[in-house]
């Protein structure tokens, strides 16, 4: 029931680190393409925003692209979101998660986080692909969108974007390079490109900024913008977690996850006063009825309450019962950013 992820030892970083540098030299050679227009980029009729990270890993790129749709509708503009929707049936074939007011009902169709933004964005067009500019084109035509907000696409260099928002988990990144790990790309390390891509980002969101102290985070602001333009606002992002009607201070939880990063859902429960037992599969699971029987009968004889993510309740029955742990993505300071999203 762990969670699958990279093992972080050096064992495992020599065994691959031959490996981990002819991925970077085909990424290096891929983004020089790109820029000299060897490989051809789609630029599409409205203005395109694109949420994205640099490393592996849950760094609240969703939540992101939910707080930058609000922010858009808010400001006048009818935004739509496309994603490639990792996890779905079909991920290559696209699909309309949601119209605007009929959402996808079956999770492992739409996606998990396509379906939770369509939830949390009433009224704004989702659609899911891997061919990003063919489902960006189809929100334009069929859905009348002025602008598009792009999901973890941020090495999707073939479409044109207007702005890249990057998001970069300060509690994540601090203990790479505390452990010696900074820039080690995949599959040694955590890296899907270098540093140096940061060059590409017009805004980076610090997220989870309140799970470290003010000194860390200095840190972690301090080596990032030793790669971004001089004009690039780091901002920190609060990573905050409510229960609307539920109280877990001081109560027996079960955490169930099927995340890219389960150790800051665990954190945040922590921080609310809950004692935590946390059980892991890896992202974007399904979970089987034969698993879901086996985690209630555990929380039963631990005597814990099930909690689980927004993102993981999209695949499950809706009669499951848990606690759903909703997430607010709070910027600490947006007024260096307004006029990046001015587009």
């Amino acid at each position: 029931m762990r969670v699958m992820r990279i093992p972080d030892n050096w064992l495992w970083r020599c065994f691959f680190y031959w490996t981990s540098w002819v991925y970077g030299a085909a990424v290096r050679c891929r983004s020089w393409a790109y820029g000299k227009g060897i490989l051809a980029v789609t630029r599409l009729p409205v203005p395109v925003f694109c949420v994205g990270n640099v490393t592996v890993g849950g760094t609240g790129k969703t939540p992101g692209v939910i707080w930058l749709v609000d922010y858009l509708q808010k400001q006048g503009r009818k935004p739509g979101v496309i994603t490639r929707g990792y996890g779905r049936i079909n991920e290559k074939e696209p699909f309309v998660v949601s119209d605007g007011e009929k959402i996808a009902e079956n999770g492992t169709e739409s996606g998990d986080e396509p379906r939770l933004m369509a939830k949390r964005l009433p009224g704004v067009p989702v659609l899911a692909g891997a061919d990003r500019a063919s489902v960006g084109r189809m929100a334009v035509e069929k859905f009348g969108v002025d602008c598009l907000v792009m999901d973890d696409g941020f090495q999707h260099l073939g479409l044109f974007r207007d702005l890249d928002v990057v998001c970069v988990d300060a509690p994540h990144f601090l203990s790479l390079f505390l452990k010696g790990n900074e820039g080690l790309l995949l599959p040694a390390g955590f890296f899907r490109e270098p540093l140096a891509g940061l060059k590409r980002a017009g805004v980076v969101f610090l997220t989870k900024a309140n799970l470290v102290s003010k000194q860390e985070l200095g840190l972690v602001k301090q080596e990032i913008q030793k790669y971004v333009k001089e004009d690039v606002p780091v901002v920190s992002v609060r990573y905050e977690l409510s229960f609307p009607s539920a109280d877990l201070k001081n109560k027996r939880v079960l955490a169930l996850s099927g995340l890219g990063n389960p150790e800051s859902f665990e954190r945040g429960l922590q921080r609310l006063g809950a004692d935590v037992l946390g059980v892991r599969y890896k992202d974007h699971h399904v979970f089987s009825e034969k698993e879901r029987q086996k985690i209630l009968q555990k929380a039963e004889k631990e005597q814990r309450t099930v909690v689980v993510t927004e993102k993981d309740f999209q695949r499950l029955p809706a009669d499951f019962p848990c606690v759903v742990a909703k997430l607010e993505w709070i910027p600490e300071e947006i007024r260096d950013i307004k006029e990046k999203l001015e587009i």
